[in-house]
């Protein structure tokens, strides 16, 4: 069974639909790069000898404040990192990595502009994806954001029971329509989709908007980032797990992969590495069972001729 912090509870799936496509609570401020750079600054501790108490002692402030700030639980202060990084002899190369991670990078980070609509969590999953080299996902009803037409993404917030305004329903579409970027832009995601054959059956918007995502996603079937299987109904309980979830990988061998599982309760998110592994390991298992991306393709094209 997995042990995971349980996020959102309020039509978690129809939000996670309607906005940014995943829950995780944290600031919008990315609390996993604060992680990232407090992991960082205790490797580089101790690779200078130093205790807690060394440090605590020869910078001014309390070793429990150290410890907060090295597992992401304290903020850090641009002066507080200069002297950090002065102490423990950081090489020049490495300290513009560290200090890039401490400020947002407002460049790369374009979902600052629907902060109208978008929720602190639902900033903090953007800023994942956005810093994510892969992403494996496992998807039951319906086609994944990444890969949604507009006017899928349409359909999907028109049968949303979370009460939104036109204008904040077309925000919602576009950034799902932003989102994609990453498979285009460079450095490109690397997406592997496993879509059960019954979200495929669901007429959502209409013939003619299912059909027009069906070619769509055929189409991107032939990106050398986008890996897309179907699970077919041929292939029962070997394909047929219980949730939707997405594990997300990142470029720096020491970030944790990170994992979003959606259950009646909500969305549940953890980086452990026991219970990413478990939901790695089914995934696989669900691939071998699923269509090659041949023969995917080959369905996707068949389904949309139907329609």
């Amino acid at each position: 069974m997995l042990l995971l912090t349980v996020l959102g509870n309020d039509a978690a799936r129809n939000d996670r639909r309607d906005v940014a496509g995943g829950f995780v609570r944290t600031t919008k401020t990315a609390r996993f790069r604060l992680k990232r750079l407090g992991s960082e600054l205790q490797r580089h501790r101790k690779d200078a000898g130093l205790t807690l108490r060394d440090v605590a002692d020869r910078i001014g402030y309390a070793s429990s404040k150290v410890s907060r700030q090295e597992t992401g639980q304290a903020g850090i202060k641009p002066g507080e990192l200069e002297k950090l990084l002065g102490l423990y002899g950081v090489a020049p190369e490495s300290r513009e990595d560290l200090r890039a991670l401490l400020g947002e990078d407002q460049i790369r980070e374009w979902w600052v502009r629907y902060e109208d609509v978008l929720t602190p969590s639902q900033f903090a999953f953007l800023a994942m994806e956005n810093a994510a080299s892969s992403i494996l996902n496992y998807e039951l009803t319906a086609v994944p954001g990444l890969l949604q037409t507009r006017d899928y993404a349409r359909a999907i917030n028109a049968a949303s029971v979370r009460p939104l305004s036109a204008e904040q329903m077309e925000a919602t579409v576009e950034v799902r329509l932003r989102r994609q970027r990453r498979l285009i832009d460079a450095p490109k995601l690397n997406l592997h989709v496993l879509l059960w054959e019954g979200a495929l059956c669901v007429e959502t918007g209409g013939r003619d908007v299912m059909r027009d995502q069906l070619q769509h996603l055929a189409s991107m079937c032939a990106a050398p980032n986008v890996t897309l299987q179907i699970v077919p109904f041929a292939a029962g309980r070997s394909g047929a797990l219980v949730s939707t979830f997405q594990i997300m990988r990142f470029p720096n061998e020491r970030d944790h992969d990170q994992l979003f599982i959606e259950s009646i309760k909500g969305t549940l998110a953890t980086g452990f590495d026991r219970e990413v592994t478990q939901c790695a390991d089914l995934f696989s298992h669900a691939s071998r069972a699923a269509l090659d991306p041949g023969a995917s393709l080959g369905l996707l094209t068949d389904r949309a001729k139907g329609l």
